[in-house]
């Protein structure tokens, strides 16, 4: 994807991981996930924590997300915008 390379944007493996391993990432005012996953929603949630205001972005419906239902009421839940 384009801009994948720039700075502060990550997979949402490796944004998880880097934070499971102590490392510290610096968050901005706002955060957009791309995706529907589960690995997006616990992005989505752990960047909303550390202060961002988050939105994901997912180019089907809500219906269609491949996540857990649970792992998406939690997140809207916690105010993340979806779009």
């Amino acid at each position: 994807m384009e801009g994948e390379q720039l700075q502060g944007c990550y997979t949402g493996i490796d944004f998880l991981s880097r934070l499971a391993d102590g490392e510290t990432i610096p968050i901005g005012r706002s955060a957009v996930i791309i995706g529907g996953g589960n690995t997006a929603m616990d992005a989505a949630r752990t960047a909303k924590r550390l202060g961002a205001h988050v939105s994901i972005v997912y180019p089907r419906t809500q219906e269609e997300m491949p996540a857990r239902i649970e792992e998406l009421h939690h997140a809207l839940e916690e105010e993340i915008e979806l779009n």
